[in-house]
């Protein structure tokens, strides 16, 4: 690895095992940057426009007391095809070892910034870091947001290039600098990311350190769906640490270059989401490889969960000279272009993964066979584009408030009764196969741009029980009459466990030590419930929204005995969550346990005669062959005595606050 001395300007070359501690430089390539061939004369190095970036990345990081930094203009020798043939496969690993990442925005003022911190000082700094800015009247303008402190920062280039984005994740510590070197913040700082994930799409979790692996192959390529790079193959191996494979560079090879980066990483990974791509570029009935083209191929593909699926007892995934071969379900529909019909030459696959925020609601893609050569089924298959992505669901939301253990459908299990019965009612002619995704296949049409780690059970009909790394669903209902209650989840505790998109909240396997003591209650998750009436129709027809009420959602497990299995448990307190809670509740090991595997609470406010009900449950049910603990808020309205319900109001938040208190003094004494 090659790093530059921050204070004399001189590069050395350093074998794997003497690399010393070092800064690293994330920024955008603009006119007359500083190669390598110029550092050899300082001089000429001066006389280019680029030196004033290089210079400032080196005066930064020698303040900061590093000795050396990292640049990719001039620390790359590109002139040589094995040394950047290495570099790129290196650079990811070379980000992520850096002590830090200056991510440069030579597009971004700071001139708001240094107005703010003049008259605010360190306060201000705190409004930036916890993103909470207060109305500030600065000359004639009005910030009240970071956007409005940081302009041009969503729209900033370096959003938008292809190699930022693996310089975005990599680095344990990024801190984002204007054009004049002035610091706008970290990317771990609750401010910052939440802007930055609303630009790339990239999740807070991530950014915050969660690990890249555990999110699907779909999610990834669509946070690379809008970038661009100067080099068409440079999209695919820019891509290369993002999912930790290595391959070589041949510069020339254009669209292959991502075919072949999605071959690599099916020889590392089972994850169907892989296949979960929609391009509205071509025309319906067109035929296409099952693999994407470009990642821009998955920029309707943000909807996929971010969990990947590896499912027990699936064939695995194999790419010969035939093409792709896999095991997937096949539904038979009727071919797009003919009123015949026969039987699985036109199929709907369903795809192994979790579309949109409902477990148990699989992307499907269409597929049409070659012709057969006698075998009972075709096996050979390629895709093709329909309007736009399906998805198969074989129950409805309201079904999670029957008994019901068993939801949707298992892929894996179509043998059993069950799931037998909810393919023959919904479709023709069903079938699991393991076919081969041919690149045989007829010329497409043109394009229009032409024209124009979940653990997975064996199912409950086997008699298993949930793992007890279950995770928690979280499903609101409101209500649809005259009166409209909205009920959103505005705040969760741990965040970091938390993904919105699929509202589900990832736990950890229950500690050893706790199956020992044997009757034992843990908190895995705490969510403020806002309770909100809106009025559609309001004169002068114009929507309003009143804030009815606010309460604490409390989730966690339990088990009365050493034997016992540890089910789910949920409790409404008479408030909402504050941050010192979570000293009495998540740093506490045991508590009182209770055994009701379907635990129900109220929350009620009243508003004249009536009182508004907030109501949660949870029930451990099998959805598709995973397990989730599922968790219902609803709310309903019954008629009251205002007056007394009143009372019980104020005695339900001193009733909070003792249940705090007393479960302290058990998991502390």
């Amino acid at each position: 690895m090659r790093l530059l001395n921050t204070k004399t300007l001189e590069l050395h070359e350093f074998l794997d095992n003497e690399i010393p501690q070092y800064a690293i430089l994330s920024h955008t390539w603009e006119r007359e940057e500083v190669l390598f061939q110029d550092m050899t004369t300082i001089g000429r190095a001066k006389g280019k426009y680029g030196f004033r970036k290089l210079q400032g990345a080196c005066r930064l990081a020698h303040s900061q007391s590093f000795e050396y930094i990292w640049i990719d203009t001039c620390c790359i020798d590109k002139t040589s095809s094995a040394e950047l043939t290495e570099a790129i496969n290196s650079m990811f690993t070379w980000y992520k070892k850096a002590a830090v990442c200056y991510a440069f925005l030579s597009d971004v003022g700071d001139e708001a910034l240094s107005r703010l911190l003049h008259a605010y000082g360190p306060v201000a700094r705190g409004w930036i870091v916890a993103g909470k800015i207060p109305m500030v009247q600065e000359d004639d303008d009005e910030l009240s947001s970071l956007y409005d402190i940081f302009p041009g920062f969503r729209d900033s280039r370096w959003f938008t290039r292809g190699w930022t984005l693996q310089e975005l994740l990599a680095p344990p510590v990024l801190e984002f600098y204007s054009r004049n070197w002035h610091l706008l913040g970290n990317k771990t700082d609750t401010g910052i990311s939440t802007m930055v994930s609303e630009v790339t799409g990239v999740d807070v979790h991530i950014l915050h350190g969660g690990d890249i692996s555990n999110v699907s192959i779909a999610r990834r390529m669509f946070w690379a769906s809008r970038r661009q790079t100067t080099r068409l193959e440079d999209r695919a191996y820019s891509l290369l640490g993002l999912f930790d494979v290595n391959m070589p560079l041949i510069y020339g090879e254009g669209k292959k270059a991502f075919r072949r980066l999605q071959e690599e990483i099916l020889r590392i990974s089972d994850d169907q989401s892989i296949f979960a791509w929609h391009s509205q570029d071509y025309l319906e009935g067109t035929a296409v490889d099952v693999l994407a083209t470009s990642p821009s191929d998955f920029t309707e593909s943000g909807a996929l969960s971010r969990q990947p699926f590896h499912r027990v007892g699936r064939e695995p995934t194999t790419i010969t000279s035939q093409g792709i071969s896999c095991q997937l379900p096949l539904l038979s529909v009727a071919r797009l272009d003919t009123t015949d019909f026969k039987p699985f030459t036109e199929v709907d696959a369903i795809l192994d993964c979790q579309l949109g925020n409902i477990p148990g609601t699989f992307p499907t893609i269409r597929l049409r066979s070659l012709p057969s050569k006698g075998e009972q089924l075709p096996k050979d298959y390629y895709r093709v584009i329909i309007a736009e992505m399906n998805k198969f669901e074989a129950y409805t939301i309201p079904t999670l408030l029957d008994e019901s253990d068993i939801l949707g459908l298992d892929p894996m299990q179509l043998h059993k009764d069950p799931y037998q019965s909810i393919l023959d009612k919904t479709y023709m002619q069903w079938n699991l196969a393991s076919i081969v995704f041919t690149r045989r296949f007829p010329p497409s049409l043109p394009k229009k741009d032409e024209y124009a780690g979940i653990p997975w059970s064996l199912s409950l009909l086997n008699d298993d029980y949930p793992p007890d790394c279950t995770d928690f669903w979280i499903v609101p209902f409101g209500t649809s009459w005259i009166r409209h209650y909205h009920v959103n989840v505005v705040h969760t505790y741990p965040q970091e466990k938390w993904d919105a998109l699929s509202m589900q909240l990832r736990v950890l396997p229950i500690p050893t030590h706790l199956y020992n003591i044997g009757k034992f209650r843990i908190v895995d998750g705490v969510f403020n419930v806002e309770v909100a009436h809106v009025d559609y129709n309001p004169p002068p027809e114009v929507v309003s929204k009143a804030l009815m009420m606010e309460k604490a959602l409390i989730v966690g497990r339990q088990a009365g005995s050493r034997r016992a299995i540890p089910r789910p448990w949920c409790r409404i307190l008479g408030r909402s969550f504050r941050s010192k809670d979570a000293v009495s509740l998540f740093d506490s090991s045991q508590g009182t346990p209770e055994t009701n595997e379907w635990e129900s609470e109220r929350s009620v406010w009243v508003e004249g005669q009536e009182q508004i009900v907030l109501e949660a449950a949870v029930q451990t049910k099998e959805i598709s062959g995973v397990y989730y603990h599922v968790v219902t808020i609803q709310v309903k309205e019954e008629g009251t005595d205002a007056r007394q319900y009143m009372l019980d109001n104020e005695l339900a938040q001193e009733s909070a606050d003792e249940w705090l208190r007393q479960w302290a003094q058990k998991s502390l004494g």
